[in-house]
């Protein structure tokens, strides 16, 4: 062998020699940062008692007793008071541990872990990061890793999101002395918070333990418990349109006849043939405005009228569709909120009748009653941040509730040619205060007891991400609103069953005195309930899904699902008009085409 070579491979080797040591030191030091936690019976005896029978497969941790480290997180937590911070490339939080002898090697075949984590803004395109579930022996040699991987691409920064897996392990390679291990692996710049860390260990036993949890392996027979998780499913059947399994509204790919997918520029309300009390559909297609009506003939959606929109009508392409019965009259109008030039404008269609089923599409014809600003509805120096089409009186006549950011509000009625005041806020509503709370607002029927329209009002704290509710009604004698409930401050209306950021229907349903309450949430995955009072108390009352689509389409099973409700088919009760579709960068699109279903519902006789 030449000098030159066996320099090189002597060069070679003293450098693999170094960079081990430097790896070890590495190691050494990162592992003596480490903190070891053991988690114990009284961690997770902090959960619901009522829903865990039996603990031994549980690990569970929520950072409420780490003390002296600084990796606690006072400002914000998803429970309690603390959560922990994982902060910068290569940091890990708490080690939560358990011995293998505590749970049972029998146990092991399947473990699943959870965690809830929040990622700030800053940096968070960077973020790349490892829920881990490890099993060591007595040397820390790692018998099992497995992790759950957490990248910006399926991460919202800003938010708190469950983050969990599951995993089956091979038992037998798991010798005696080991020890759990669950923690959190920051591997970039991303500044991340963790919070309820949790282990469930066993194979799945249905009907057994919490399911909305996570599945615990108790011997209890289960028992359904009304208001309480697992929820029962009931179901939404199809009243599918002939439409071939398209976005096209009408079954036809003709660009006259698309619709864009954007809930924004799509809308529903009696706009013209008043006399069938049906309603119909209003959609925006790049300068185009399209109106459908559903025809019983051949069970689908037909394009009755079609305009190109003016330069003098461009307000239609950058605003919010906001369809009530502002006027009073047989049909709906439209009044458009464009927030960027914080401009306001009310538009009613003047067709008179369309012809059943028609063939080919006239002139559709759009008329402004009204345009102005926001300062229109100035109270006390301050525009509106939000506008809401509500009925306030049994009158079928649509008021304007303004509401501003200190949660002052005003109430305008369209009389004539403008709009008029009639009633304004003396003290504001605190929970409309939009420093403290986001909100939502839905209208409808929702106590028996009821006399007149209601507002439900869902609130949730930008501090604390408590959610709360009010059920309100207006008091027409002196222009205000009554709170219907809670009536006192003993009654309880903090809830978990609805927050401000998820989309909410009612429907009118054959038979129902009150308006069913349907909340969509697709946050996480689709999620998408039917809540009722009971005793006064806003609850989950079923798991909603879907029957009689086409082959494997499942709503639910969609990047994208868009629901339109109205009485299309059916004066007054109420049908989910609903696009589903997946984003246009997804290759595979072949095995979920676009899809376009109208849903009914029924609620069910228990």
């Amino acid at each position: 062998m030449s000098r030159k070579k066996l320099l090189f491979y002597f060069s070679l080797l003293l450098l693999l020699i170094v960079g081990a040591l430097i790896t070890r030191h590495y190691y050494k030091k990162i592992k003596g940062k480490l903190t070891l936690i053991e988690a114990t019976d009284k961690s997770v005896a902090s959960l619901a008692d009522d829903y865990y029978t039996q603990r031994d497969g549980i690990i569970y941790y929520d950072f409420e007793t780490l003390n002296g480290t600084e990796n606690l997180y006072e400002e914000m937590s998803h429970s309690g008071k603390y959560s922990c911070k994982v902060f910068g490339n290569n940091s890990f939080s708490p080690i939560i541990t358990k011995r293998v002898s505590e749970i049972g090697k029998n146990r092991l075949d399947r473990a699943g872990i959870s965690a809830y984590i929040y990622v700030f803004p800053k940096d968070a395109a960077t973020l790349k990061a490892s829920l881990v579930f490890s099993i060591t022996d007595n040397k820390d040699n790692n018998i099992v890793w497995k992790s759950v991987e957490i990248v910006s691409a399926y991460f919202k920064p800003g938010q708190w999101q469950k983050v969990s897996g599951a995993f089956d392990i091979d038992t037998a390679s798991i010798p005696e002395g080991c020890v759990i291990k669950a923690y959190l692996w920051n591997d970039s710049k991303a500044q991340i918070l963790i919070d309820d860390i949790m282990v469930v260990t066993g194979r799945d036993q249905p009907f057994r333990g919490d399911t909305t949890w996570c599945d615990i392996t108790g011997n209890e027979v289960w028992q359904q418990n009304t208001g309480h998780p697992p929820y029962p499913f009931v179901y939404l059947n199809t009243l599918t349109p002939n439409n071939k399994t398209s976005s096209s509204l009408s079954g036809n790919n003709k660009l006259s006849d698309e619709i864009l997918i954007d809930s924004r520029s799509v809308c529903a309300g009696n706009f013209y043939n008043p006399a069938n009390n049906r309603d119909k559909v209003l959609a925006l297609h790049e300068d185009s405005l399209y109106a459908y009506s559903y025809c019983d003939n051949n069970n689908t959606f037909t394009c009755d009228f079609q305009t190109v929109l003016k330069p003098e009508d461009s307000i239609w392409l950058t605003s919010r569709f906001l369809p009530a019965r502002y006027c009073g009259k047989a049909t709906d109008e439209i009044l458009l909120q464009d927030t960027a030039s914080k401009t306001l404008a009310l538009y009613y269609i003047g067709n008179t009748t369309a012809g059943t089923c028609s063939q080919k599409p006239s002139l559709l014809k759009t008329h402004c009653l009204w345009k102005g600003n926001y300062t229109f509805f100035s109270l006390n120096g301050k525009t509106p941040v939000s506008f809401w089409p509500v009925y306030l009186t049994p009158i079928k006549k649509t008021s304007l509730l303004c509401i501003y950011d200190d949660g002052h509000w005003q109430v305008f009625e369209f009389q004539k040619s403008d709009w008029a005041s009639v009633a304004k806020s003396n003290k504001p509503n605190n929970t409309w205060n939009q420093s403290e709370y986001t909100y939502t607002l839905v209208g409808g029927c929702f106590t028996s007891f009821a006399k007149s329209p209601q507002l439900l009002s869902i609130a949730t704290s930008r501090k604390n991400k408590q959610s709360e509710y009010h059920i309100l009604s207006f008091d027409t004698r002196n222009n205000t609103f009554n709170t219907v409930y809670p009536k006192t401050t003993s009654d309880n209306n903090k809830t978990t069953n609805a927050d401000a950021f998820s989309t909410y229907f009612t429907l009118n349903v054959t038979g129902a005195t009150v308006n069913t309450l349907l909340k969509y949430d697709d946050s996480w995955r689709f999620d998408l309930k039917l809540l009722s009072f009971l005793e006064n108390t806003l609850t989950v009352k079923y798991n909603l899904d879907f029957k009689g689509y086409d082959n494997h389409y499942n709503p639910k099973y969609y990047e994208n699902t868009v629901f339109l409700t109205g009485a299309f088919t059916n004066a007054g009760i109420t049908s989910l008009l609903t696009w589903c579709y997946n984003n246009p960068e997804n290759k595979n699109q072949s095995l979920l085409p676009d899809a376009l279903y109208l849903f009914s519902f029924q609620n069910p006789k228990n």
